[in-house]
């Protein structure tokens, strides 16, 4: 016997009305491209910050997974807020995400002739990092100094905090600085009085 299997899944993020259709597809647009962009940027956040400290447990990869998997959560769900309701600061993001890419793989571009085993696919893997960083610069950016700043203290005041350490601690708290501007544009956006989100998902399944 054939068993046939139609599967629809119909995702739309839209705006309760303070406007016409066309203004709700808009929005659920912005919401999808601002969920894009949020997921890859705190998944690289996620990576970035916890592959340091992961490789000194025993889950290793697994536990720089599972960061990578949370970071793109938080950053999925803040950017489709922030694109459903502000569509300058979705813009702002997307046009920090070039640049830091640009930035990114410029830098790589200028060390693959300098440092030995340095592939294109590494200044590739910078431009990535350089896009995910420049979407939340704020963010990181203060959180990349007050992490550097402690593991620099503690590196220089703490028998067995190694320069490895402060590192990771400087990467760490990027990560983190990264996602809480996330967060925190998540939360600007949907108090400033501006369309709810409304999430529908119509699911049918025949045999």
């Amino acid at each position: 016997m054939t068993v046939r299997w139609f599967l629809l899944v119909t995702l739309a993020v839209g705006v309760l009305p303070s406007g016409a259709a066309g203004q709700q597809n808009a929005s659920a647009w912005r919401a999808v491209a601002g969920g894009a962009l949020g997921a890859y940027s705190g998944a690289m956040l996620g990576t970035l910050g916890s592959v340091t400290p992961c490789t000194e447990t025993y889950a290793g990869p697994t536990c720089v997974r599972w960061s990578a998997i949370a970071g793109g959560i938080i950053g999925l769900g803040s950017g489709a807020i922030i694109g459903a309701n502000n569509q300058e600061a979705l813009e702002d993001a997307a046009i920090g995400a070039g640049v830091g890419f640009l930035i990114g793989a410029g830098a790589g571009a200028v060390l693959k002739p300098i440092v030995q085993r340095f592939s294109w696919k590494d200044v590739a893997a910078l431009g990535l990092v350089g896009g995910a960083v420049g979407a939340a610069p704020v963010g990181s950016a203060i959180g990349f100094a007050a992490g550097g700043l402690t593991g620099l203290v503690l590196w220089k005041t703490v028998d067995g905090v190694e320069m490895p350490n402060a590192v990771a601690m400087a990467l760490g708290g990027l990560a983190i600085g990264g996602l809480t501007e996330w967060v925190i544009g998540a939360a600007d956006s949907w108090s400033t009085g501006g369309p709810s989100l409304q999430l529908v998902v119509p699911f049918s399944v025949s045999f």
